[in-house]
């Protein structure tokens, strides 16, 4: 049903270009979601086209991220890591921030996985600054570890005023993470 009403948008004339590409898209992230990258590939060259018409940040945004999804289901870390980071980017210039923190999240995951631990600490330092300012301690906190443990381990190891930059990041976290929790208990 869902795929016959796609069908209808992208086949339509009448339809608006971006209402084609939001379908495409759409379609893309179903093909995935059946296990079929190749098809989701596919649906989104065709989304591309379609996007040369409308450009839209928005839709760049959730382009970037369901190519990232393919590529990670095609075992392309790099290309994934890459995806991600403009869909952060994209993300930021919308001001849709908890989701430039999810992207960047995705881009450090791709990045570690192809050993680029110095990239993917920036992404996971990025994504806690962010947490932490958007009142999300917690998240910031375990994001911050995971980049300062990164940092550490990078050949070569970030410098000291990196180092110092993960370790001031990672005890602010803490501090804010330890006063929400007393504010909360009765």
């Amino acid at each position: 049903m869902a795929r016959a009403l796609l069908a209808g948008i992208v086949g339509s004339e009448q339809a608006a270009a971006i209402h084609r590409a939001q379908a495409l898209l759409l379609e893309a992230e179903l093909e995935l979601e059946d296990g079929k990258p190749a098809a989701a590939r596919l649906a989104l060259d065709r989304a591309d086209e379609v996007l040369l018409e409308a450009p839209d940040v928005l839709l760049r945004a959730v382009r970037d991220a369901t190519l990232g999804r393919i590529q990670l289901a095609e075992d392309q870390q790099a290309g994934a890591a890459m995806s991600f980071d403009r869909e952060s980017l994209a993300r930021r210039q919308l001001g849709h921030f908890q989701e430039m923190c999810a992207a960047l999240t995705r881009a450090g995951e791709a990045h570690e996985k192809t050993g680029r631990t110095r990239d993917a600490s920036d992404r996971y330092f990025r994504a806690a600054r962010s947490l932490l300012a958007q009142g999300a301690p917690r998240r910031a906190e375990s994001l911050a570890a995971r980049a300062l443990k990164l940092a550490v381990s990078a050949e070569p190891p970030v410098d000291a005023d990196g180092r110092s930059r993960l370790e001031d990041l990672l005890e602010r976290c803490r501090k804010a993470a330890a006063a929400l929790a007393q504010n909360s208990s009765p």
